[in-house]
């Protein structure tokens, strides 16, 4: 009885984070601006596993008020992006540290992985309620 039970809620907890993260997403690509940036750097990827050489984009840009921001990249690849790049970077007005991103993984983010993270969530919620 308890089984089901924590699989619901997990299940739904990752249902959860996905629309959040979603919803922020979304916000940031109604009410975002953007910016022409330049990538700067690469750092190596925290949790890219053993063996894997993931890394992530450290770019730079310049906020509508002046403000120079550099920020790391949320997603991480191999090799990363080339240092010296040109990107669009979306970004909150309000707090452009927080949740700054090249348009192009914005879009991504948007558009494929957190819609998936939600029908994951679901998946598990609905599998756990049906006990498979």
């Amino acid at each position: 009885m308890i089984k089901p039970v924590v699989g619901v809620l997990f299940g739904l907890f990752v249902c959860g984070a996905g629309v959040w993260a979603l919803a922020e997403r979304v916000r940031l690509q109604l009410r975002g601006a953007r910016a022409p940036g330049v990538v700067v750097g690469r750092t190596d990827a925290a949790g890219a596993g053993p063996g894997i050489a993931g890394r992530s984009g450290v770019f730079r840009f310049r906020t509508s008020d002046g403000r120079e921001i550099e920020v790391t990249s949320s997603v991480y690849s191999f090799p990363g992006p080339r240092p010296g790049k040109r990107v669009t970077v979306v970004y909150d007005p309000a707090r452009p540290h927080r949740g700054a991103e090249r348009a192009g993984v914005h879009l991504v983010l948007m558009l494929a992985v957190y819609p998936l993270v939600v029908v994951i969530g679901a998946a598990i919620a609905v599998a756990a309620l049906l006990d498979l």
